[in-house]
């Protein structure tokens, strides 16, 4: 049975996770979500987005180690998977 709760995001893992899944299947850059979520201009040096990433798997995967939603693509950025997850035999 998968869990149909409703989950509270904060503006900034909303406007991540909208950005994630309007460009499905595509990797979106920190940069890049540091240009449009966040509005910077100048780009810092930060690890915003990575906690923010982490903060969203919290709620989003059912293991945080191994994501299969939002995802990892090492030295790009991150992509949004909308493969289904399979139920856990009881």
């Amino acid at each position: 049975m998968h869990d149909t709760s409703e989950v509270q995001l904060s503006r900034y893992e909303a406007e991540i996770l909208r950005m994630l899944i309007d460009r499905i299947g595509e990797v979106v850059s920190r940069q890049d979500l540091l240009r449009k979520v966040w509005g910077y201009v100048h780009l810092p040096t930060t690890r915003t987005v990575d906690n923010h990433i982490a903060r969203l798997r919290k709620k989003l995967e059912r293991d945080i180690d191994q994501p299969v939603h939002v995802v990892t693509v090492h030295g790009l950025g991150y992509c949004f998977e909308s493969k289904p997850i399979e139920d856990t035999p009881s």
